[in-house]
């Protein structure tokens, strides 16, 4: 009996999530520095009338951007949380207060989609005081348009603010695309609030319009790029091996083409991939040390080469490479890309890459129940074995 796994039965999981600029929400997120990671402060405890770009305060109270390290790190007392809302408690995290008194505080979005958004966030209190706290989404660009869904209140009883966990709060919303909408968080004195998303709640296609040009990132975008990878093996052990396909590589060796104009310093830009086990004594946290990469694959873009090749120490690297090693199947993996450009004397070598770690993914494969043996085969792209769990 032929026993290779069909990918759309109904006994055989496949975890699989990506994360593209957002920690929580496991989803493109629409909103920009939800996390308030982008250029936070370097000084523990508050920073007062910090910038929090591209999030936009109203006629309330300043910001006051929180830096805190975790139980283990800066002790901010009972001033606020020890920890942000994004669970990771080992390095240095930030998240917004209101500087004694409320406010009101949005970000305007312009989605590329119609359809249901998720919007949300987490909010804490102070002072082990209890706090009120709202989020809403209004049309147009500001505090005052129309109201689209209605308004989500939160109040959270006073309690042990530096060790309570933080409280999640979100709504579904109806929007048009090419329509400009505001997501507006309002709180007082005695609130925090972090992690702030928007996300489709369907399928929106990541790649923007050929002719808009974003400056900011290397076209990396989510289902693509997972649509590049490939597994083969069973349930115990598998490989992993990665394809680039050509219209990834014309739109690589584009924005390779600008940087380069930019910057004659610039000779390539490198494109690496990596395979990460979980930090020691985790299940699924990722870090970036070296004892968790397990394996990757360098590659490189020339400049202005015309037919978009990439290559590797060997040659052409445009067809199928594989990771070395096998890998145990039911264990959480990370993959995810590290781009510079070289040599990296060169000024300015990695800036405008954004953060590549944010554009990986982690996945797993698991059997339910015993109700296929593990041993089981398993073969073909990671895009169709993540479709698999929704059959």
């Amino acid at each position: 009996m032929n026993n290779k796994v069909n990918f759309f039965t109904i006994f055989l999981v496949a975890i699989f999530y990506i994360t593209t600029c957002y920690s929580k929400a496991q989803a493109q997120n629409i909103l920009d520095n939800g996390d308030f990671e982008s250029s936070p402060p370097t000084s523990f405890g508050n920073n007062i009338g910090f910038s929090v770009t591209p999030w936009i305060l109203g006629p309330g109270n300043s910001s006051n951007v929180v830096r805190v390290d975790g139980p283990l790190g800066y002790n901010y007392g009972a001033a606020g949380p020890q920890s942000d809302a994004s669970g990771i408690t080992n390095s240095p995290r930030h998240y917004l207060d209101i500087t004694d008194g409320s406010n009101s505080f949005y970000q305007s979005f312009i989605p590329r989609c119609s359809g249901k958004v998720n919007v949300g966030g987490f909010f804490s209190t102070r002072a082990n005081a209890s706090g009120k706290g709202s989020i809403e989404v209004r049309q147009g660009n500001g505090l005052t348009g129309t109201i689209v869904g209605q308004t989500i209140p939160v109040t959270l009883l006073g309690g042990n603010s530096q060790f309570d966990a933080w409280t999640p709060v979100s709504t579904q919303v109806t929007i048009q695309a090419n329509q400009p909408y505001s997501f507006i968080v309002s709180m007082d004195n005695n609130m925090n609030f972090d992690e702030g998303y928007a996300i489709y709640d369907f399928n929106c296609p990541t790649q923007p319009d050929p002719n808009e040009v974003d400056l900011c990132c290397p076209p990396l975008f989510a289902d693509e790029f997972k649509d590049m990878f490939s597994i083969q093996g069973d349930f115990q052990n598998h490989t992993i091996s990665f394809t680039p396909t050509l219209a990834w590589r014309k739109k690589m060796q584009a924005y390779a083409n600008w940087r380069f104009a930019t910057n004659p310093c610039f000779e390539s830009l490198s494109f690496i991939l990596t395979i990460r086990k979980p930090k020691a004594g985790t299940l699924d946290v990722f870090d970036l040390a070296n004892n968790t990469a397990l394996a990757n694959l360098w590659m490189y873009f020339k400049p202005n080469d015309p037919n978009s090749n990439l290559y590797d120490g060997s040659g052409l690297a445009n067809g199928t490479q594989q990771f070395a090693g096998t890998f145990p199947s039911n264990q959480w993996h990370r993959i995810h890309p590290s781009l510079g450009f070289s040599p990296s004397s060169c000024s300015g070598a990695t800036d405008g890459v954004c953060d590549p770690w944010k554009k990986g993914f982690n996945y797993s494969l698991q059997v339910v129940q015993g109700k296929r043996s593990t041993n089981a085969k398993i073969q073909g792209k990671m895009s169709e074995i993540f479709k698999s769990q929704n059959k």
